[in-house]
């Protein structure tokens, strides 16, 4: 294990090449049997070539589709201020209905389906399974160790789900290139009368005005399992790692004692209007680049402590309109000290070394033989007091915010705070999660 930086840089980043992820396939076999997350060389290149294009801005940016579920999340929430709520079921079962209409063309519907329905058995089924599966992954040992036949039911509930909606996309794809084939035979001699199945499933896509995750994998394959692997390798990312990041942030969300309602620059002169969520066109998305040398996002906007939510006016956006940026920025005080992922390992392919760790006082490069698995921990390297100094446990968002004075600038910092994971295994798809992310808080 290691939560030296530059050797979690050189795993994900600088020596990318000399370590693999698929040694975990085993523990996830179960449920997916390839796909991005378990997947090396030009298998994850291709993994990854398959879901880049649904991944654009215009496809994740579907506001008001986004809000519905907002709006159903608020109505099992109590508001008699006396009942105890568990949010985090509430915060996976909404991310699970928006990741599943977004790739599955429907949604779960699992925050308004009755008890007992195929939507809550779904949703009862992938989170049992994930979890299950996680702990393999975690602790070494597999299914052939310790066989699990609720795992196993499980897991034939969410294939059988989906393999129903693969199915059916297959069979809309197989129609439309058939009907684009018969058209360019009925019209030889006009170029652009045919215009390929490709090009017709797009344009009514875009005529539509929607785009669905699966409709544009069966454009690239036609292979059942492939698009079944990856349409969960993604729920099973996206789903419970924005589930944590809620649960983790909204509790802390209130400033400490002593503080209530104030922002950490409530005492400075403010640089530009704070953008109001009717206004969002003053506003703009962050740009979140790990490949940079530094990072410098600004500090949580923290809630006044009598927010309790009633209802959720939708939001007054277009598709492409970018939302308030204090809704949309990645908050590094919660991030880094509850990260979603925070601890994971890679395989060495071959015989190699990482920069620290060897010679007598550790500075030296230290070797690391074929086969053998390192483990890195976000959760304790964005604890080291070396770089969040003096208190590298304390949630203190003003460390990152420049201060008043002549030149003073916040923390700036690199491979030391991952965020949502960097380097070449940051994948499509997190700059959504952190924007729909801010939106729901």
């Amino acid at each position: 294990m290691t939560i030296s930086p530059e050797n979690i840089k050189a795993l994900l980043s600088t020596q990318f090449a000399d370590f693999r992820l698929s040694h975990r396939l085993p523990f996830f076999a179960p449920l997916i049997t390839g796909g991005i997350f378990v997947s090396d060389g030009p298998a994850w290149q291709h993994s990854r070539a398959l879901i880049r294009p649904a991944f654009t801005r215009d496809q994740v940016a579907d506001l008001p589709r986004f809000d519905r579920h907002v709006q159903r999340l608020v109505s099992q929430i109590p508001v008699d201020g006396t009942t105890t709520v568990d949010l985090m079921p509430l915060f996976f079962r909404l991310t699970l209905d928006y990741v599943t209409e977004f790739l599955l063309g429907e949604s779960m519907e699992s925050l308004v389906s009755a008890p007992g329905s195929e939507q809550q058995r779904f949703g009862a089924a992938f989170d049992y399974v994930q979890r299950q599966l996680a702990g393999w992954n975690t602790s070494g040992w597999g299914a052939w160790v310790w066989p699990n036949r609720r795992c196993e039911e499980g897991v034939r509930v969410v294939h059988g789900v989906v393999d129903g909606y693969v199915e059916r996309t297959r069979t809309k794809a197989r129609a439309a290139r058939g009907r684009a084939a018969g058209r360019e035979k009925d019209a030889e001699t006009e170029v652009e009368s045919g215009g390929g199945a490709k090009q017709q499933e797009k344009d009514g896509e875009e005529e539509s005005g929607r785009h669905i995750f699966l409709d544009e994998l069966a454009l690239s394959t036609d292979d059942p399992v492939e698009m079944r692997n990856e349409v969960l390798n993604i729920i099973f990312a996206g789903s419970d790692t924005t589930a944590s990041i809620l649960t983790s942030n909204l509790p802390r969300a209130r400033p400490p004692p002593g503080r209530l309602g104030a922002s950490p620059r409530r005492n400075r002169p403010a640089r530009r209007p704070t953008p109001r969520l009717q206004d969002p066109a003053q506003s703009q998305i962050p740009e979140i680049r790990h490949e940079r040398t530094y990072v410098a996002e600004g500090p949580q906007q923290l809630l006044p402590p009598a927010f309790i939510p009633t209802s959720v006016t939708p939001f007054s956006v277009s598709p492409l309109s970018p939302p308030p940026s204090h809704l949309t920025k990645p908050p590094p005080p919660v991030i880094r000290l509850y990260p979603p992922v925070p601890a994971n390992h890679r395989q060495a392919v071959g015989d190699t070394t990482l920069p620290p760790g060897g010679g007598p006082d550790g500075t030296s490069p230290i070797f690391v033989a074929k086969g053998q698995v390192v483990g890195y921990s976000p959760w304790s390297m964005h604890r080291l007091h070396a770089t969040f100094q003096p208190d590298g446990e304390a949630l203190r968002p003003e460390r990152w915010a420049d201060g008043e004075g002549e030149g003073e600038k916040g923390i700036r910092v690199g491979w030391e705070f991952l965020g949502l994971m960097a380097g070449r295994v940051s994948v499509p798809g997190n700059s959504s999660r952190l924007r729909r992310w801010g939106l729901r808080l």
